[in-house]
């Protein structure tokens, strides 16, 4: 992850809850997942339809005033299967949350500006270009990626889930 921070998400601080190698074989548990999991099922999790075990990727990312995402598509074997949604927490109106479309009459493709207000839950295509630049005051999202298909516990195909302690590493 920190290279894609560093040359994409200048200034962008990220708390992750859940992570997963670039292959989605392996996801990590970070040690604050435990205690705010049970908060984030009854207001995210569920409401989504979306149990624990398909949960790829989950993070809080706040972009400080006058920040920026670079417009950049994720490539990585995980983004190929899951589904990206966004909960803004706090957010304004001078955030730009920019998305490349393509449009089904024409071969260019158009660039898409994502409003929502806190709570309002949606859902992109994180392999189409994208990018945010942040002209108001810091802004923070939930961002969950989330498959089809259980991650572990129900396939011998699953993915091995390692539990963080405080102090870990994840490689």
């Amino acid at each position: 992850q920190g290279q894609a921070q560093d040359k994409f998400k200048l200034g962008i601080s990220t708390i992750f809850l859940i992570f997963s190698s670039k292959d989605a074989r392996v996801l990590y548990y970070f040690p604050w997942l435990e205690d705010w999991l049970p908060k984030i099922q009854e207001c995210l999790l569920d409401p989504l339809g979306v149990p624990l075990n398909k949960v790829l990727r989950m993070q809080i990312a706040n972009i400080p005033k006058g920040s920026n995402i670079r417009f950049h598509k994720d490539e990585n074997t995980w983004s190929r299967t899951s589904h990206r949604v966004h909960v803004p927490i706090v957010t304004h109106a001078d955030i730009f949350f920019m998305v490349e479309t393509k449009q089904r009459d024409s071969e260019e493709n158009q660039i898409l500006r994502i409003k929502a207000n806190p709570g309002e839950v949606f859902e992109f295509n994180n392999k189409m270009g994208h990018a945010v630049r942040n002209l108001g005051p810091s802004r923070s999202h939930i961002i969950v990626d989330w498959v089809e298909d259980p991650l572990y516990g129900e396939s011998e195909s699953s993915a091995r889930l390692v539990r963080l302690f405080p102090g870990d590493y994840c490689n």
